[in-house]
């Protein structure tokens, strides 16, 4: 009678000798989904996935939101079977290569093995020509793309010998190259050309190109002719002591009934029509889900959002200082945990309110145009944003 499994030998000199034999549920050294997703993270975290997905602009001549959703919905269509089939791995203990027998039998395997072996020299030869370009780029030429491939194959041969244990070390950290710049590279003009790209396409469409930038930001969008329009700040707070106030204005928590009106009262606010973000917004973070009343007279809301590591409020339109301090206080009383607001810098008072609170300024934004310096918002009643990256 055949074993049940066969152990994983003893590496001879680090280098792996396991091979597609099952794996017993003892033997097992990776075993947690954090592990997989690194994996996988820098697996596809490189040039060529980056490469690839920019062929939806630029060859199949798709839009910004198109390009995106193109690329989640194939991603989920190509994941779901490979993620059925990955499930059968924990149960088996072996690779899906050699699962495949059961389905296609030893003949039919032998097709899908080359099929993936096929896949795995495609990409493999993608990711090496690429490599080998960006060394020579990054050389300035000294070092040859034909010696840059080779020596990102024999580098990759190196650890695909060693095995399992060291490209999951790999692997864990490989994915931060792909997120960072070294100083080196800064200031090339990289940036500056993906935001003139933005920018036609923005006003492409007839549309006003607007924008929230960081103090090191607007040195870089100025030139580019956005103008200044106002400003806010990010406020912060751990811990608060809040207490409630006597006040003629009603706050209620946001109820269907009421949608219509307050997606058109917002639409004064803000100066567009952005009814479908506030709907994903709606009810995420339960206590900050409320408008306020005076007279039966919608007069101000606040939504928010819930976070890792905080929860975050806005937006935060209001007639006045004391329907928008009534809002904050009933939503504060209901929250624990780190809060984060983005205060507009011309409401003094309800920004000392939130400085007496517990709460603390921590970086300044500024809200540019393009070729214009008057915002579309009602700055009267515009007390917080949803967050820099929404508006």
């Amino acid at each position: 009678m055949a074993a049940e499994s066969i152990a994983i030998p003893e590496l001879e000199q680090g280098i792996e000798t396991h091979g597609i034999e099952r794996v017993s549920p003892k033997t097992r050294a990776h075993v947690h989904i954090f592990d997989n997703f690194t994996m996988w993270l820098s697996a596809n975290l490189v040039i060529s996935t980056v490469a690839l997905g920019a062929l939806a602009t630029n060859v199949f001549q798709l839009g910004f939101w198109d390009s995106i959703v193109a690329i989640i919905i194939f991603n989920v269509l190509g994941t779901l079977p490979v993620a059925f089939f990955s499930t059968l791995g924990p149960k088996l203990g072996l690779r899906q290569m050699t699962i495949s027998r059961f389905s296609f039998g030893w003949v039919g395997a032998i097709v899908m093995v080359i099929c993936n072996i096929a896949a795995c020299i495609g990409w493999s030869t993608v990711n090496v020509i690429v490599g080998g370009q960006l060394v020579a780029a990054l050389s300035g030429g000294a070092i040859p793309q034909q010696v840059g491939i080779l020596a990102i194959t024999i580098l990759t041969t190196l650890v695909s010998i060693y095995g399992y244990k060291y490209i999951h070390g790999y692997e864990r950290y490989a994915w931060i190259s792909m997120v960072l710049v070294t100083a080196a590279q800064r200031r090339r003009g990289l940036a500056t050309r993906l935001l003139h790209r933005c920018i036609a396409d923005v006003t492409a469409a007839g549309l006003v190109p607007v924008l929230d930038a960081t103090s090191a930001g607007r040195a870089v969008y100025a030139p580019l002719g956005f103008i200044e329009a106002w400003g806010f700040a990010r406020f912060a707070s751990e811990r608060r002591v809040v207490q409630l106030a006597e006040t003629s204005i009603a706050i209620e928590p946001i109820a269907d009934d009421a949608w219509s009106a307050l997606c058109a009262y917002d639409n004064g606010v803000f100066g567009s029509d952005r009814s479908q973000i506030l709907a994903r917004m709606r009810g995420r973070l339960p206590p900050a889900n409320l408008l306020a009343r005076h007279g039966g007279r919608i007069v101000g809301m606040l939504l928010g959002r819930e976070g890792r590591i905080a929860s975050h409020l806005g937006p935060l339109i209001a007639d006045d200082d004391v329907t928008a301090l009534a809002l904050l206080r009933r939503a504060l009383n209901g929250i624990n945990g780190t809060v984060y607001i983005d205060i507009a810098d011309a409401k003094g008072e309800v920004r000392r309110w939130l400085e007496a609170s517990g709460f603390a300024q921590q970086r300044p934004f500024t809200r540019m145009l393009l070729g214009r310096s008057e915002s579309f918002d009602d700055l009267t009643r515009t007390f917080a944003v949803i967050g820099p990256e929404f508006g």
